[in-house]
C-alpha cells in the first residue's frame, strides 16, 4: 500500500513539474541580448484555412498570410509572446508581411504599419525604444515595407506616393538610413522620392525606383553597395538599370532586371552568391535566368523561384535549410543552385529554415525547429521540405 502511495505522489508531481515547464515555455520570449520579456499577447489558437498568399520568416519565427487576411505565427521570438509549434492566429486585416531578424513589420488592408517585436535602437519606429509583443500602429497610407535582417536593426516603409521613410538602426556609422548621416532616428525620416521597392540587409540598404533603377547605401565592407569601391556611403547611389526587383541578405545584395536575370554581389563565404566559389564580389555578377523571385536573409542561406516554378536553394546549409536531404553543421558550401521543389510560387528563409509557398496555397517547411518554427507540432528537425498540415 505505501509503494502504492508512493508511486502516485511521484507520479503526480512529475505532471505538476511538467505542466510548470509548459507553462514557462509558452509564455516567454526573449529580445536580441537574450533578456526574458513578459509576454501580454494571447493568439487564438484556431486551425487555419488556407489557401496562403504569402509566407516570411524571421530569426527563429514564421508567418502565413491566408488570402482572407488572417494573419498566422508560429515558432518563437522576434515578438512572438509565445513559442508555437503549430500556426496560431496573430492578426487580422493583413495585407503584408515584413519579418526580420527580431522585429517584423505589418501592412494591413487599409494601409495602416504596424511594428512589433524588439526596439532597443527605435527600428519599431514609434519614437521609444520599448520591446512590444502586440502590434503597435506607426503610419498610414503605405504600400511596402521591409525589416532588418541582422545587426542592431532598422525599418523601411514606402508610402502612396512613393516616399521612402527609414528608420532605426542603432549604430548608423555606414550610413544605412540613407539621409545623408550617421545619425539614429526613433521616427519615420523622408528618405527619397518615387520609390516602388525596398530591401534592407545587416547595415545597408537597397531601393527600386520607378524608372528600374536600382539605388544602395549604407556599409560596404564586403561590396554590397556593388559601386566596386568597398567604401560606405550614407546617401543613395545609382548601381544599376532596367530592375525589376530587388532583395538584401546580411551582406549581401540581388537584383532580377527585366529579362529575368538574376544578379547578386557582396559577402560570398557560403557560397550564398551561387556563382560556384566563395569569393566576395564588390561588383553585380550573373547567377541564374529566367528567375521570378529571390528570398536571402542573415544566415547566408539564399532562395530563388525561376519562372517555371521551381524552388532552388544554395548557401549556407548549417541546419538542413538548402532542403536537400543532408546537412552541414560547419557552414556548407553550397556554392551552385539545387533545384529542390517544383510547382512554387514564393518562399522565405530565416536563420536556419525555409518556407515554401505552392501554387495552391500550401505552406512547405524545413530546417532547424528548435522553437518549433517549422509549424509541424514537433521541434525536430528536418532536412527534406514537407507540406504543412493544417
Amino acid at each position: 500500500m505505501k509503494r502504492f502511495v508512493c508511486l502516485a505522489a511521484l507520479l503526480m508531481l512529475l505532471i505538476m513539474l511538467v505542466a510548470c515547464e509548459s507553462t514557462n515555455e509558452n509564455y516567454m520570449t526573449y529580445s536580441a541580448e537574450g533578456s526574458v520579456v513578459e509576454a501580454t499577447q494571447t493568439p487564438e489558437s484556431t486551425t487555419p484555412q488556407g489557401p496562403f498568399a504569402a509566407v516570411g520568416a524571421g530569426y527563429t519565427s514564421s508567418f502565413g498570410l491566408g488570402e482572407d487576411g488572417r494573419l498566422w505565427a508560429w515558432g518563437g521570438g522576434s515578438g512572438i509572446a509565445r513559442r508555437e509549434s503549430l500556426p496560431v492566429l496573430f492578426m487580422e486585416n493583413v495585407s503584408q508581411i515584413a519579418s526580420g531578424r527580431y522585429h517584423n513589420l505589418v501592412i494591413d488592408k487599409d494601409g495602416g504599419l504596424w511594428a512589433f517585436g524588439n526596439n532597443a535602437y527605435g527600428q519599431l519606429g514609434d519614437g521609444t525604444t520599448t520591446f512590444r509583443t502586440e502590434p503597435v500602429h506607426i503610419m498610414d497610407n503605405i504600400v511596402a515595407a521591409a525589416a532588418g535582417t541582422a545587426g542592431m536593426g532598422h525599418s523601411a516603409a514606402i508610402d502612396t506616393e512613393g516616399r521612402l521613410w527609414t528608420w532605426g538602426s542603432g549604430s548608423n556609422t555606414w550610413g544605412r538610413l540613407g539621409d545623408g548621416t550617421n545619425d539614429d532616428s526613433h521616427l519615420p525620416i523622408h528618405v527619397m522620392d518615387d520609390i516602388v521597392a525596398v530591401a534592407l540587409g545587416s547595415v545597408h540598404t537597397v531601393a527600386l525606383d520607378a524608372d528600374g533603377v536600382m539605388w544602395t547605401w549604407g556599409g560596404n565592407f564586403r561590396g554590397q553597395l556593388g559601386d566596386d569601391a568597398g567604401e560606405g556611403r550614407s546617401a543613395p547611389v545609382a548601381i544599376k538599370d532596367n530592375v525589376r526587383f530587388v532583395q538584401a541578405g546580411q551582406q549581401t545584395t540581388y537584383a532580377i532586371t527585366n529579362d529575368d536575370v538574376l544578379w547578386g554581389w557582396g559577402h560570398n563565404f557560403a557560397g550564398q552568391l551561387g556563382d560556384g566559389t566563395t569569393e566576395d564580389h564588390f561588383f553585380p555578377i550573373q547567377i541564374m535566368e529566367d528567375v521570378a523571385y529571390v528570398s536571402a536573409f542573415s544566415s547566408s542561406t539564399t532562395m530563388i523561384i525561376t519562372l517555371d516554378g521551381g524552388l532552388w536553394t544554395f548557401g549556407n546549409n548549417d541546419h538542413g535549410q538548402l532542403g536537400i536531404g543532408e546537412v552541414e553543421p560547419n557552414w556548407s558550401r553550397g556554392t551552385y543552385p539545387q533545384r529542390v521543389l517544383d510547382g512554387m510560387v514564393s518562399g522565405a528563409v530565416g536563420v536556419g529554415h525555409s518556407l515554401g509557398l505552392d501554387v495552391h496555397g500550401n505552406i512547405w517547411s524545413w530546417g532547424r525547429n528548435d522553437s518549433g518554427q517549422l509549424g509541424d507540432g514537433t521541434r525536430v528537425e528536418r532536412h527534406l521540405p514537407k507540406r504543412m498540415a493544417y
